[in-house]
């Protein structure tokens, strides 16, 4: 396997999102005479990328976008047909009951 396989192979797994925030620790300069240890040190840091970065995609996965999924798919409001609305205090009622089971639904999801 050579440095530039394993380049192209672990900087894809860093999602878009999380790119922006690893930009410092991803760059890499060259200031030594010496490319052995250079490429020593270029592998060492995939290594650690490699590590590092499956957890974070397995958060991202599989806490924030199934959370937002969820989010999606929650009905914070039911607006009746018109000829079904028969009072301003009924219509709030039923509103502000759906917003407490969605959001009873939404906290109970997330304090996993």
């Amino acid at each position: 396997m050579t440095l530039l396989w394993e380049q192209h192979r672990v900087t894809p797994m860093v999602k878009p999102i999380v790119s922006n925030l690893m930009k410092p620790h991803l760059a890499s300069t060259w200031t030594s005479m010496d490319i052995d240890s250079y490429i020593r040190m270029v592998w060492r840091e995939l290594r650690r990328l490699d590590k590092f970065i499956t957890p974070v995609n397995d958060v991202v996965e599989n806490r924030i976008d199934a959370n937002l999924k969820n989010v999606f798919h929650v009905l914070l409001m039911d607006i009746p047909e018109e000829n079904h609305l028969k009072d301003l205090e009924g219509y709030v009622e039923i509103q502000e009951g759906m917003g407490r089971t969605a959001s009873h639904g939404w906290w109970r999801r997330t304090a996993r």
